[in-house]
């Protein structure tokens, strides 16, 4: 049975990019117009954001924008240190926004 490759193809690396784009761009939309629509959830609808609720959801989109590149990067040991420091930033922010 052939092997996987260890490393994503062209394809793949096209589409993380776009989808990282795709992530920033609705992150920096909430961000400049501190507003975020409706939107269907399993669940129904859930209700428009505004204001710091909007740019809140705008920074956690910019830092989940981080995510799909670290497929891009050389090795397993470099993703992992990037991994971790996305992961720490958006707890901490996500936290310092609840209670703070």
């Amino acid at each position: 049975m052939p092997r996987p490759p260890a490393r994503p193809g062209t394809l793949a690396k096209v589409c993380f990019v776009l989808i990282s784009l795709t992530f920033a761009a609705l992150g920096v939309l909430a961000l400049l117009t501190e507003v975020v629509p409706e939107r269907s959830t399993r669940f129904g609808m859930a209700p428009a954001l505004f204001g710091t609720d909007a740019q809140g959801m705008g920074v956690v989109s910019l830092l989940l924008a981080g995510v799909p590149l670290l497929a891009l990067l050389r090795n397993q040991r470099q993703a992992a240190l990037a991994g971790t420091v996305l992961v720490l930033a958006l707890l901490t922010f996500i936290f310092t926004w609840i209670f703070g």
